[in-house]
């Protein structure tokens, strides 16, 4: 039978009544403390699980705040406390250490900062973890002997050494079933993923079939615009066609216009020739008009010169 951890030592400094460093040895196996009332045995047991781990709310505090000491005797409050828990199992050692600083708590064992949970392993085994049978305070006797199979069942994992064990099968059983509560949601999500495909291919196979629709409109588009186009070719050749008509009568009626505009042009030259003409005939006309009033007056005067003179 391998040997069981036990406690060496216990250091205790600025931890609720114990203001200056106090070192507590064991050399032999320790059974129990007892003391009279305000001595501070539970002191010392709330030091043992408050270095293994234990939070404040489990041992009588709310806050780290609670475990330093406060002053007293004319002794100044203290802004740190550390305990620290020497073990030992035959030729093996393990020194576990808490310091608060401030709202910190730090861990550290064998001189190594790591985590609660680390803490945690590191004390499996030896019945010091939390919830741990180790140690049984005043008045605790009576519930560790009435608690349910399952605590009774982790004292015994504990003091068997099966803990660590045990620990792994529970976390290994809760790890399986958040594995089997996955795997039934991936199973539902597949199973709604199946229904999603389905539908999918039904909308893929409406969508085909509208493609297909949207194609034999779009080749009925395409002829309907091919017919339209060789229309509107035939028409255009016609437009063409009567542009040039119209282009060689525009020309034939250039010609006649240019003929017609010689002609003016000569009628406009003959116009002006018997307006001449017509001129001449008015000053001729004028110039005989002139010539038959002397005339007339030639007339009258020689008939007045043909009458006989008057009688006297």
């Amino acid at each position: 039978m391998r040997d069981t951890w036990r406690i060496d030592r216990l250091v205790l400094q600025g931890f609720k009544s114990f203001a200056e460093r106090t070192a507590l040895d064991f050399p032999d196996p320790i059974t129990g403390i007892i003391g009279p009332n305000g001595s501070g045995k539970s002191n010392l047991v709330e030091a043992l699980r408050f270095v293994t781990g234990a939070r404040a709310h489990e041992l009588r505090g709310q806050e780290l705040g609670t475990f330093l000491f406060h002053g007293g005797e004319g002794r100044p409050p203290q802004a740190m406390a550390e305990v620290r828990l020497e073990l030992s199992r035959g030729r093996e050692r393990l020194t576990v250490e808490r310091r608060i600083e401030g709202d910190r708590s730090l861990f550290r064992v064998n001189g190594r900062p790591l985590s609660a949970k680390a803490l945690a392993l590191h004390l499996a085994g030896t019945g010091l973890g939390r919830g741990g049978y180790a140690i049984v305070g005043q008045g605790e006797v009576a519930a560790l002997l009435e608690a349910p199979e399952e605590v009774l069942l982790a004292h015994l994992e504990e003091a068997a050494g099966l803990r660590p064990v045990a620990e792994a099968a529970r976390v290994a059983e809760k790890e399986l079933q958040e594995a089997s509560r996955l795997l039934e949601e991936r199973e539902r999500e597949l199973q709604e993923l199946k229904a999603q495909a389905e539908r999918l291919r039904g909308e893929a196979k409406r969508a085909r079939q509208a493609q297909a629709l949207d194609l034999e409109a779009l080749a009925l588009k395409v002829s309907l615009l091919e017919a339209r186009m060789e229309e509107a070719q035939a028409e255009m050749a016609r437009a063409e066609e009567r542009l040039k008509a119209l282009a060689r009568e525009e020309e034939t009626l250039e010609r006649e216009r240019q003929a017609l505009e010689q002609r003016r042009l000569a009628l406009a030259r003959e116009e002006e020739s018997l307006r001449q003409e017509l001129e001449a005939v008015r000053l001729r006309l004028k110039e005989r008009e002139g010539f038959e009033r002397e005339l007339k007056e030639l007339a009258r005067l020689q008939r007045a010169l043909d009458r006989p003179p008057p009688e006297d």
